[in-house]
C-alpha cells in the first residue's frame, strides 16, 4: 500500500501556500521564506533593530515552541544527542 504524506502547510499567519522551504525547523512558503531570510540579512547587518523585524517576529513564537520538542531527538553521526549529551 502506498500512503501518500500531505505537503505541509506555510505556517506563517494567514498563508495557506505549501510551505517548501523551513525556518527553524518551521515550514514556510517560498515567498515568506526568503522575505524572512532578507529581513534577517538585515538585522545581523545591523540595519535593522530587532523589533522592526516584522516577519520573523510574527512566527518567533511558533519557533520557540518547536524548538525544545525537536532538541531532543537531534542525531549527530547517527548518535542521539540531548542537553545533557551523548546517550
Amino acid at each position: 500500500m502506498t500512503r501518500f504524506r500531505t505537503a505541509p502547510v506555510c505556517n506563517f499567519p494567514e498563508c495557506t501556500a505549501v510551505g517548501r522551504k523551513t525556518w527553524a525547523l518551521l515550514p514556510l512558503c517560498l515567498d515568506h521564506h526568503e522575505t524572512i531570510r532578507l529581513e534577517t540579512l538585515k538585522y545581523y547587518a545591523n540595519r535593522m533593530p530587532y523589533e522592526h523585524r516584522q516577519y520573523y517576529l510574527q512566527i518567533a513564537r511558533l519557533i520557540k515552541r518547536i524548538t525544545p520538542l525537536n532538541a531532543q531527538t537531534v542525531t549527530k553521526n547517527g548518535v542521539l544527542v540531548n542537553k545533557g549529551g551523548v546517550k
